[in-house]
C-alpha cells in the first residue's frame, strides 16, 4: 500500500510574496493566497492535526490546465503541522468534507531559485483548486480509503485500456501509412522503426539500458529529451530497469517494449499507443490524456541489472522515475533516488 501522499505543486518551495492584493482572498503566511467557500451543509469535523483529508485538485495558469485529479485517482494528505508547510496547515485546518480551496502562489515564490518553466512568466500566479470530499480521523481510515480508490480505479482502466488500445492503433497505423513508415510491433503493442540495427548485445528483461531520447507526439510536439539543452539534462544518460514495472518506479509500458527489440547501438523510433503511455491521465500541459507518442531513441550501453541484496530490494534499476512514480514508492526509496534520478528521464514516466 503506499503512503498517504502530499499531493501540493512545489508546495515545499513556497517562499516570498507577492505585494498586490487579492480580491476576496484572505493572506497566509509567505504571501500565499487562499479563499475557502464551504459546502451547503455544516455538519462533519474540522481537519484537525492528526486527520488525513481526501480531495481532488486542479492547477491552473491563467486559462490553462497544467494538471488535475478530477475523472482520476483523488489526492490524500495528512494534516500534521510537522507535515505541511505552514499556510496549508493554516488553510487546510480550516475546512470540512464538502468545501472547495482556492489557493493562489506567485510564479516568483513557487519557482525561486529554478528556472522559470517555458509556460510561466514572472509576477503571475499559479491557482490551485481543491475540492474537498472527505475528512478521515486519522492516517488508517486514510490509507484504508485509498486502496479502496485504487482498486477502483484499476479496474475502470483495465476495461477502458483495452477499447482504446483499438483506437490508438487505428491512430498510428494511419499515420506510418501517410508518412510511408516501415514498422514491427513489439509483444505488447509499440510500433518500432528501426533505423539502425547495431551489432551489440540484445535487450531482454535481465537488461539495464542506457539510451538517448527525444519525445514528441504525433504532431511533432518535443516535450522531453536529454540531448537537448533545452531541457535541461543534456548528456544524462537516462537509465532504464527494463524488468521494472511502472507500478514499482519503472518506465511506462511502451518504452520498454519498444526497447526489447533492439540491441546495443541500435537506433529507433518508438510509436507508443497512449494505452502503453500515460493513458486516460495524460501529463498535462505538453501530454494530453490518450495522447500517442513517438520516442526517437539511441541505444547507448546494454548491461546485466546488479542483483541486489535484501536490503537493497527495491532500490535498483528505477533510476528514470517521474515525479508521480516517485510518489507511489516507499518513502525510504524517495529518498534514495529522488535527487539522483529526477532529471534523467523523460516526461513520460
Amino acid at each position: 500500500m503506499q503512503k498517504v501522499v502530499l499531493f501540493f505543486f512545489a508546495a515545499a518551495v513556497i517562499a516570498a510574496g507577492t505585494s498586490c492584493e487579492q480580491a476576496g482572498f484572505k493572506k497566509a503566511a509567505h504571501g500565499t493566497f487562499y479563499k475557502i467557500i464551504h459546502g451547503s451543509s455544516d455538519t462533519g469535523s474540522y481537519a484537525m492535526n492528526g486527520t488525513v483529508i481526501k480531495f481532488d485538485i486542479t492547477f491552473k495558469y491563467k486559462d490553462s490546465t497544467l494538471r488535475t485529479t478530477v475523472g482520476q485517482m483523488p489526492a490524500y494528505a495528512p494534516v500534521d503541522s510537522q507535515r505541511l508547510p505552514q499556510p496549508y496547515y493554516t488553510i487546510f485546518s480550516k475546512v470540512r468534507a464538502g468545501d472547495s480551496v482556492v489557493v493562489k502562489q506567485s510564479t516568483d515564490s513557487l519557482f525561486q531559485g529554478q528556472p522559470m518553466p517555458a509556460f510561466a512568466k514572472a509576477h503571475e500566479f499559479i491557482t490551485s483548486y481543491f475540492k474537498i470530499h472527505a475528512v478521515f480521523h486519522d492516517q488508517v481510515s486514510g490509507e484504508a480509503d485509498a486502496r479502496h480508490e485504487q482498486d477502483v480505479m484499476r479496474e475502470r482502466d483495465s476495461v477502458k485500456a483495452i477499447a482504446q488500445k483499438v483506437e490508438d492503433d487505428k491512430v498510428i497505423e494511419a499515420y506510418l501509412s501517410k508518412h510511408n513508415i516501415q514498422a514491427v510491433k513489439a509483444p505488447k503493442g509499440t510500433y518500432v522503426q528501426i533505423l539502425d540495427n547495431g551489432s551489440g548485445p540484445a535487450i531482454d528483461s535481465s537488461k539495464e539500458v542506457g539510451v538517448n531520447y527525444t519525445g514528441s507526439t504525433l504532431e511533432g510536439t518535443v516535450f522531453d529529451s536529454n540531448t537537448d539543452t533545452t531541457f535541461h539534462h543534456k548528456g544524462d544518460t537516462l537509465r532504464v530497469n527494463m524488468g521494472l514495472p511502472p507500478n514499482r518506479g519503472g518506465m511506462i509500458t511502451g518504452f520498454t517494449d519498444g526497447i526489447s527489440l533492439l540491441h546495443k547501438g541500435a537506433k529507433a523510433r518508438l510509436y507508443i499507443p497512449s494505452a502503453l503511455g500515460y493513458g486516460s491521465y495524460g501529463r498535462e500541459p505538453k501530454i494530453k490524456p490518450n495522447e500517442n507518442l513517438i520516442f526517437d531513441i539511441e541505444v547507448l550501453s546494454v548491461d546485466t541489472v546488479r542483483k541486489m541484496g535484501p536490503m537493497g530490494m527495491g532500490m535498483g534499476g528505477g533510476q528514470a522515475m517521474s515525479p508521480a512514480m516517485m510518489a507511489k514508492i516507499r518513502a525510504q526509496m524517495q529518498a534514495a533516488q529522488a535527487q539522483q534520478h529526477q532529471q534523467a528521464q523523460p516526461a513520460h514516466k
